[in-house]
């Protein structure tokens, strides 16, 4: 009995680890997709939300009895696209200097 229990809060604990490290990508995506999204201009990122809609509108109708989970995904889709960030402007010098690193 000991060793089940123990093997349980050793899987619970993996568990916990994956998970935080999931949570951890997805935040650093989250980071990357609106630091790239920033830069754009308004036409192309109007264009691509216009792709992403409709790419929800092909879903919805291919998938009907998820719409609760694809109404989700699609709300935080929209605010991860629609948040407000200004990215400080570097000099060439210094970002090249940068990248040769």
């Amino acid at each position: 009995m000991k060793h089940l229990i123990a093997d349980l809060i050793e899987k619970i604990a993996d568990q916990e680890a994956s998970k935080k490290e999931s949570l951890a990508r997805l935040d650093a995506l989250k980071i990357v997709v609106t630091a790239l999204f920033a830069k754009l201009d308004s036409q192309t990122k109007d264009a691509i939300r216009e792709h992403i809609t409709d790419a929800f509108e092909k879903l919805a109708e291919e998938n009907s009895s998820d719409l609760a989970d694809l109404e989700r995904l699609k709300e935080a889709t929209s605010d991860l696209l629609s948040r407000k960030i200004v990215l400080p402007s570097f000099p060439a010098e210094t970002v090249s200097s940068r990248d040769s690193r």
